[in-house]
């Protein structure tokens, strides 16, 4: 009898962010006979370590692994008993992404979201990670091509289908940093068209789709510096160098320091013969970027000098990329 009033006024500490509070009531509620192998409390427990982990200004990273851990030991526990436990496998699906465990953290999502296909949170969070792991598949040399479509192919359809369920005059929390917003999934499903129209060449209706994303977000949200880099990108691919250059240039403006913003730019210039105004962009990259370590804006410097015909420079630039990155294939061939 005294289950249903742990469970409650646990909840309550959850809902105040009295985290360590939760915990130890669930864990005093867990020593009542028959209660230890309760799904709910353990995974309520679960829940109150990860977000006490996670809300602890001053923790060291090695206690916020450990309590992380904790958490999962906790998720584990609760889908064991009951495997079908979609809001479990949510939140273990989570803990896996902030331990860095991509792969294990898709393979829950994928199970919470069959499990229960109107948890829109976990459709999202399958979009968004199915996302991370394509791009972060595309940079390696030795990405595996058709699971990169693959992943970037679900996240489209994941965000799709996120966008399609819930309506756009939906109330958000503002006040909740976990809140999923229209925004942020249309950035990311824009994100996802561009790397999937990059990964099979030749699809200029997913890059107008990217575009089309953007400036639905940029609707949203109009100072959203990443909303403006994504059309430039797109609308470079496309062809429209004007409307990149534009683009790119209010996603400097509402993101001072954007090195990224500058390469690109610079790059669209250059290749407009503007090579003065790519010199200052590939500068203004280099600048911000810690330390000046941005290989690729060293190269462009160098392609700059060597248009010019100021050798030396030149060379010097493409070292500067390859002391970066010494397997800089361009900048050696460039530099010889």
């Amino acid at each position: 009898e005294l289950v249903p009033v742990f469970s409650e006024l646990g909840q309550v500490y959850l809902d105040t962010e009295q985290f360590n509070e939760a915990l130890n009531l669930y864990r005093q509620a867990m020593t009542i006979p028959k209660q230890g192998r309760n799904p709910e409390l353990l995974f309520k427990s679960g829940v109150a370590i990860t977000e006490y982990a996670l809300n602890q200004p001053y923790a060291t990273n090695q206690t916020r692994q450990e309590q992380l851990q904790e958490g999962l030991g906790y998720f584990d526990k609760a889908i064991r008993i009951r495997p079908d436990y979609a809001e479990a496998l949510y939140e273990r699906g989570n803990t896996y992404v902030l331990l860095g465990e991509v792969d294990k953290a898709l393979d829950d999502l994928s199970l919470s979201v069959s499990t229960d296909p109107t948890d829109t949170d976990a459709v999202a969070q399958l979009g968004f990670v199915s996302l991370q792991r394509g791009l972060g598949e595309a940079a390696k040399r030795n990405g595996v091509t058709a699971r990169i479509l693959f992943d970037l192919n679900r996240s489209v359809d994941q965000l799709t289908n996120w966008l399609n369920t819930v309506p756009e005059d939906a109330e958000i929390d503002e006040e909740d940093p976990d809140a999923v917003r229209r925004e942020t999934v249309l950035l990311n499903r824009s994100a996802a068209l561009i790397a999937l129209a990059d990964e099979q060449g030749n699809a200029d209706n997913l890059y107008r789709r990217a575009v089309d994303d953007a400036n639905a977000a940029i609707e949203l949200e109009p100072e959203k510096p990443d909303a403006y880099f994504q059309k430039g990108i797109a609308l470079r691919m496309i062809g429209d160098f004007d409307g990149a250059i534009d683009a790119l240039t209010e996603s400097i403006e509402n993101s001072p320091g954007n090195s990224e913003g500058h390469l690109r730019r610079g790059i669209i210039r250059y290749r407009q013969n503007e090579f003065e105004l790519a010199k200052a962009d590939f500068e203004k990259a280099v600048q911000y970027t810690a330390r000046g370590l941005n290989p690729r804006a060293h190269f462009w410097l160098g392609l700059c000098y060597q248009n010019k015909g100021e050798i030396h420079r030149a060379v010097v630039s493409y070292t500067r990329a390859l002391r970066i990155r010494p397997r800089y294939v361009d900048a050696h061939m460039n530099r010889g």
